[in-house]
């Protein structure tokens, strides 16, 4: 899976809060039998992260949480 990818199936983990106002990232949306994958796709989004390859405002703007 390369960044795209898991940004990409992030996205279908995105939640809307009415209480908060936000939105944020709820793996039972992905139900268990993927959990593993978005594990793996957050591991490689927070190391693009971190290595500099996307910064945190564009991983969330691509992500749909901001």
């Amino acid at each position: 899976m390369n960044l795209e990818q898991a940004i990409n199936f992030l996205k279908q983990s995105v939640k809307f809060c009415a209480l908060d106002d936000i939105k944020h990232l709820d793996p039972d949306l992905i139900g268990a039998e993927k959990r593993a994958e978005f594990t793996k796709a957050l591991i490689i989004t927070r190391i693009a992260v971190d290595s500099g390859e996307i910064s945190d405002s564009d991983l969330k703007s691509k992500l749909g949480l901001s």
